[in-house]
């Protein structure tokens, strides 16, 4: 009786944000069974008079304290952490930005600063306005922009955070819908049968490393659904036409660096010089990579080192709590042909 009610539970939430898709604002719940920052908390409301603010999850990022020589984590940035918070708008919106202890805020910074048409601080809080969707940083108390945090630093643990505005979300499937699979928390998704649209609920899931991706499938991850693993493509000619969208969070945090984990084919050597067919039609939208396990290095993991990549689009994409745009956060080489990094909405961050 319990599991059939938790089950009614995540499909009454999943089913909140697709109903509310028309509005202005669109604000995700908490993520079931994960913890929210527990640096900053953050409201978001529509730039109108009389609106109402409405509490958007804070997620967080949060560099370990583990042995360098067994994770390759730098011990310097032990206890640093990135809040950033997921929301759609189609207008201007105000977002407050507080600390969860209840210290005042004395400053902050957007950056870029043209992205926000005001950012000031009022009762030990940041108020910030965005005009229109955008990915921003906001710098609190000159924590980044009042000391150089490089090489030398020597100080506490950094606690940086940014803002996420995603335009309206379009094709946001619901679990009714025809060739939608859902998948509860905890359960293990199937790589392949009579769907078109793997749908996570919202909740805690775990794909493990180099969960198989399927050709024209779609892989939709929900602003309450944080997913650990990497996905990939490994299947001769079955990366293609791939969606990978959502406002949520696909994680490496459960992962080790490839130097202390065994990686499955074809990562060895002697598999990476097989060619595996085309990629092509391959669209990211809104979706978040935080904590990859190669810094720097996306959690979708294409296997077909030879092969021809093409219309590879990213929409909104966040890595690492960072906006993702050409050429900080992608490697590539000559067999990638139309490399997009779309904001959608707007200028590049």
């Amino acid at each position: 009786m319990n599991s059939i009610l938790t089950f009614l539970t995540a499909l009454l939430l999943a089913s909140q944000f697709v109903v509310h898709a028309a509005d202005e604002l669109v604000v995700y719940p908490p993520v079931p069974g994960l913890a929210a920052s527990g640096h900053y908390q953050v409201r978001v409301r529509p730039a109108s008079d009389g609106s109402e603010w409405q509490s958007a999850f804070a997620w967080a990022t949060v560099c370990k304290t583990i042995d360098r020589k067994t994770d390759a984590y730098f011990d310097t940035l032990a206890g640093w952490t990135h809040t950033y918070v997921n929301f759609e708008t189609a207008g201007a919106v105000e977002i407050e930005i507080s600390r969860v202890n209840g210290q005042p805020i004395r400053t902050a910074a957007v950056h870029p600063q043209r992205k926000a048409s005001a950012c000031s601080v009022k009762d030990g809080k940041a108020l910030v306005r965005l005009d229109e969707p955008c990915l921003v940083a906001v710098d609190i108390d000159g924590q980044m922009d009042g000391q150089d945090t490089g090489k030398d630093y020597q100080g506490p643990p950094i606690h940086t955070i940014s803002l996420f505005a995603n335009p309206p979300l379009v094709g946001k499937p619901k679990p009714s819908d025809p060739g939608v699979l859902t998948v509860k928390p905890g359960e293990t998704p199937p790589s392949d049968g009579p769907w078109t649209t793997l749908c996570f609920l919202p909740g805690v899931h775990d794909v493990g490393l180099a969960f198989p991706l399927r050709a024209n499938r779609q892989y939709y991850i929900p602003g309450d659904a944080m997913v650990y693993g990497t996905l990939s493509s490994r299947k001769w000619g079955d990366g293609h036409h791939i969606r990978i969208f959502g406002l949520g969070t696909l994680s490496g945090a459960r992962l080790k660096h490839p130097k202390w984990m065994t990686m499955p084919e074809p990562y060895s050597k002697t598999a990476e010089k097989r060619a595996a067919g085309d990629l092509s039609g391959i669209l990211f939208q809104n979706i978040s990579i935080a904590a990859p396990s190669v810094l720097g290095e996306p959690q979708i993991l294409w296997g077909q080192a030879d092969a021809r990549i093409r219309n590879l689009t990213f929409e909104n994409l966040t890595l690492a709590g960072k906006p993702a745009r050409a050429p900080a956060f992608f490697k590539t080489n000559e067999f990638v042909d139309g490399l997009i990094f779309a904001p959608s909405t707007g200028s590049k961050p």
